[in-house]
């Protein structure tokens, strides 16, 4: 009431008299108060701008009816308010126009500004002259104005420790911000943080950033790039499952320019094999500053290559990898055709079930300093040249011309046609968990069932869509290694199935779905059939469909079912699925290497 006594006071009116007035036209006042001192937004008001700016007067009606601006800022100077600013364009030529010059400079009239509210009237028939209504829209500039709000949004993540949310994937600026904002917060008295909570203090931590920070804040991904010499250690990081490319990208990257190729698949170390990996990288430092995977050298910086695992082409891909894989043969260290298509399979699928997609929201992905994004759908060929025209964009430095598509050509031949690794693993698979394998995308099917009941609460399961957190593929755990002691007939079932050359296929009934704030899975029937019956080693057989974030382990979605099962219902949620749905899986043997052997 401050401000708004304040604006009358100065009109020599009153509440009252407002009051009246606004009954008499029987209408509403729209105002935003911009006030620092209250509140910060994301710019800043000083005090001589301050105060209480009328942006509307809308008829108080079931349809939207407002009163023109004109009347509006008339309404404004009568009773002291402070006007919007405002200017007229009669068609949408010249209203593109005015919204593409302003967005190039983040400012109109010489005023930074957020954006526009552009007033304006719509129709739903195209030909209907008489049935105009009254129609608002914003139009908000993308930089820096939504980077900034960006930056408000994480570091109250960041405070709250919250999984970090919409952080886009290339702005290397942002990641830069989060990474300075965790150090700076908890180098902070705790006031700072709870009054950020409150909207203050935003600006200036951010102005803070600003003046350590050399670019410019719209140069989204210049940081990195000004940051990055010839001299600089470099890692190249593939992020994929077995099948991509990842091998063929990094020899033909390292014929074509000289860099450095470590790979795992060559560690043959059974103890200490992740400190002799970094020791194998470390030495590559002494000869080349570009290597194409290690996550060891403190003053390195990153770039994944990510072979993007897109949930609704899971199956097609799944295809695609096994018949490379099957087409090189024996031409890999421990993944060899002629262990037969069941060994293959069994690698592949614990490869595609543990996978953990690039996620630059979260930590350690969000300390990348740049995301490349591939497909694992595209050749190699392709998804080289995506690497280098990327390289070349943003790290001049690194790849100062593209070679010409006869090199890329050659490398790509050298790496699929004539490199031999030399040498040979013998690794010893172990047997983790069989599994009826689903063929379908749940996210789909889930999806599909939240429009059919669109009262329901779907906030978990958009959270999960929004931050990457569904499974890359679904299956129904049938029997775990750590029930093989309490049951070794089930175990044995499965075990005498799988030796047997006959794929074994199982039906699924779905029940419900289930989630609390940290994971979220489908329940399901085993559907018996007379000739074979289907068994499982706990009595909760489910689908886990999405992880909120890295920590929650999949286990606990049999945990919560658990607990549900006692009566304890606290924070957790479920839908029935009332629909007949009947899913075919195949029964698959999860593998995980036990450890290689030169």
């Amino acid at each position: 009431m401050h401000w708004l006594r304040a604006h009358l006071a100065a009109a020599g009116k009153t509440p009252d008299g407002l009051a009246a007035a606004l009954r008499a036209m029987d209408a509403t006042a729209v105002a935003e108060l911009c006030d620092d001192q209250f509140e910060e937004h994301i710019l800043a008001y000083p005090p001589h701008r301050s105060g209480l700016y009328l942006h509307g007067i809308n008829r108080n009606t079931p349809q939207f009816v407002t009163y023109p601006f004109a009347r509006v800022c008339a309404f404004a100077r009568e009773w002291g308010f402070r006007q919007t600013p405002c200017l007229e364009k009669h068609d949408v030529p010249a209203l593109r126009s005015l919204l593409a010059d302003a967005a190039t400079t983040g400012s109109w009239a010489g005023t930074p500004t957020e954006g526009f509210v552009v007033r304006c009237q719509a129709r739903d028939d195209l030909t209907a002259d008489d049935q105009w209504y009254d129609y608002f829209f914003k139009y908000k500039f993308d930089e820096p104005y939504l980077m900034y709000r960006q930056w408000r949004e994480l570091t109250k993540d960041i405070i709250a420790n919250r999984v970090l949310r919409n952080m886009h994937k290339k702005n290397a600026i942002t990641r830069s911000y989060v990474r300075w904002a965790r150090k700076t917060l908890a180098a902070s008295p705790p006031d700072v943080a709870s009054q950020y909570l409150r909207n203050h203090g935003i600006i200036a931590l951010r102005e803070e950033f600003l003046k350590q920070y050399a670019p410019k804040p719209t140069d989204s991904d210049s940081s990195v790039a000004t940051e990055i010499t010839t001299d600089t250690p470099l890692v190249l990081v593939p992020v994929a499952t077995v099948g991509c490319g990842k091998t063929s990208v990094a020899l033909a990257l390292a014929r074509l320019f000289g860099w450095a190729h470590v790979q795992n698949d060559d560690n043959t170390r059974r103890k200490g094999a992740a400190k002799h990996f970094a020791s194998l990288i470390s030495e590559q430092l002494d000869t080349t500053n570009i290597y194409d995977i290690s996550r060891h050298k403190p003053d390195a910086r990153f770039i994944a290559l990510h072979w993007v695992h897109d949930n609704s082409a899971i199956k097609k891909i799944y295809k695609t990898t096994l018949h490379r894989v099957l087409a090189r043969g024996d031409n890999h260290q421990s993944i060899q055709a002629s262990d037969g298509i069941k060994q293959v399979l069994g690698i592949m699928d614990g490869f595609l079930h543990s996978f953990q997609p690039c996620n630059d929201d979260q930590s350690p992905d969000d300390n990348f300093d740049f995301v490349i994004d591939l497909h694992p759908l595209k050749s190699s060929r392709e998804n080289l040249e995506t690497v280098i025209t990327t390289l070349r964009q943003h790290f001049p430095a690194i790849v100062p011309e593209i070679p010409p598509p006869q090199d890329l050509d050659d490398a790509i031949k050298f790496a699929l046609e004539e490199y031999h690794p030399q040498i040979r693993k013998n690794v010893r698979d172990k047997l983790l968990y069989f599994a009826g394998v689903l063929d379908h995308n749940m996210v789909d099917i889930l999806e599909s069932i939240y429009a059919k009941h669109p009262e329901s609460n779907r906030e978990f399961f958009d959270f999960l869509r929004a931050n990457q957190g569904f499974k890359a593929e679904f299956h129904v755990t049938l029997a775990h290694l750590c029930d093989k002691a309490t049951h070794p007939q089930i175990w044995q079932h499965y075990k005498k199935l799988l030796s047997s050359e006959i794929t074994t296929e199982i039906e699924l009934q779905l029940q419900e779905i289930v989630w609390n704030d940290r994971i979220m899975c489908v329940p399901v029937t085993l559907v018996q059939k007379d000739d074979d019956r289907v068994e499982c080693t706990h009595e909760y057989p489910h689908i886990t469909i999405g992880l909120a974030n890295d920590t929650v382990k999949p286990v606990e979605a049999l945990q919560m079912l658990q607990k549900r099962a006692t009566g304890e219902l606290d924070d957790i949620h479920s839908i029935t699925i009332h629909q007949d749905i009947k899913l075919n899986a195949h029964v698959r043997g999860i593998t995980y290497k036990k450890g290689p052997q030169a």
